[in-house]
């Protein structure tokens, strides 16, 4: 894999152009994990970067929900 085979990016989650289909990809501290792939057609490319988007988008919620709040009482 080279960096030009990454088409599509969004947070933590990106897309990667393979010989095969189109991968949607989680970022990962060591390595990436991939999430679902699909056909190496436009279309499937228009999946996996509406995929990576929804992906995204929950892992921005949750970490707003799940974040801790400090909370300073005078």
């Amino acid at each position: 894999m080279r960096e030009k085979d990454i088409v599509y990016e969004n947070g933590k989650f990106w897309v990667l152009r393979d010989k095969d289909a189109y991968f949607v990809m989680k970022s990962g501290v060591t390595h990436s994990e991939g999430d679902s792939a699909y056909a190496l057609t436009e279309d499937g490319l228009s999946i996996a970067i509406r995929r990576c988007d929804y992906l995204a988008g929950r892992a921005e919620t949750t970490e707003r929900v799940a974040s801790p709040r400090l909370c300073i009482s005078t």
